[in-house]
């Protein structure tokens, strides 16, 4: 087994590979009470998540004003902080993550990745064909 990461998922952990899979409606419990809008921009993600107490929905786009901002230009950083792999909070603080706005979000958001990102893992596995062996 991989080592773990701050975040405690293992190295072992699959990844979120399919940006579309971010995409969609999540229960987050560790979220409730939290009211927010959040832009992450990456050169492989560009999305809106909105929270609204322990709902979290991550959409393409938004029409509404955001509180804060998390951005990298390093390639696949942004879907491996949704895979839960990464750690928001460690990531900025190694240079790799810049965050505009109010970092309050960002924190809270760091310890609900994990929960978020088993969910958003399990939709991307349930949206794989399955392979049919034949004998």
């Amino acid at each position: 087994m991989g080592e773990k990461d701050t975040q405690g998922a293992s190295d072992d952990t699959p990844s979120i590979t399919d940006v579309q899979a971010v995409f969609g409606t999540y229960a987050v419990p560790s979220l409730a009470g939290i009211d927010a809008r959040v832009a992450v921009r990456g050169p492989h993600i560009a999305a809106f998540v909105q929270i609204k107490d322990g709902t979290v929905t991550v959409s393409p786009r938004g029409d509404a004003a955001i509180d804060t901002e998390l951005s990298s230009d390093e390639p696949l950083l942004l879907l491996a902080i949704f895979s839960g792999k990464v750690n928001i909070v460690t990531a900025y603080l190694q240079g790799r993550l810049e965050l505009r706005g109010d970092p309050m979000i960002a924190l809270a958001m760091a310890g609900s990745m994990p929960d978020l990102g088993r969910q958003i893992r399990a939709k991307q596995t349930a949206a794989q064909p399955e392979v049919q062996h034949v004998q």
